[in-house]
């Protein structure tokens, strides 16, 4: 857990089951900054060079572009 001197992961989580992204979403908030979700590949390129996130949580085959396509 971080210290107040230490700043939490930023993390953009992608997945085009709205079910799965806000499970996913509750469970990494606890200990990380969710600074955006997305549901297609091509928002997550964008949410990526946008938001600058330190984690990347996607699924393997959004809609668009797939996880392979995006990094």
């Amino acid at each position: 857990m971080p210290t107040s001197l230490q700043s939490r992961a930023r993390v953009v989580i992608g997945d085009d089951n709205d079910t799965t992204l806000q499970t996913i979403s509750r469970i990494v908030r606890v200990q990380f900054d969710v600074v955006g979700t997305v549901r297609a590949g091509e928002t997550a390129v964008n949410s990526i060079e946008l938001l600058k996130p330190d984690v990347l949580v996607l699924d393997v085959f959004l809609p668009a572009l797939d996880v392979i396509q995006v990094v």
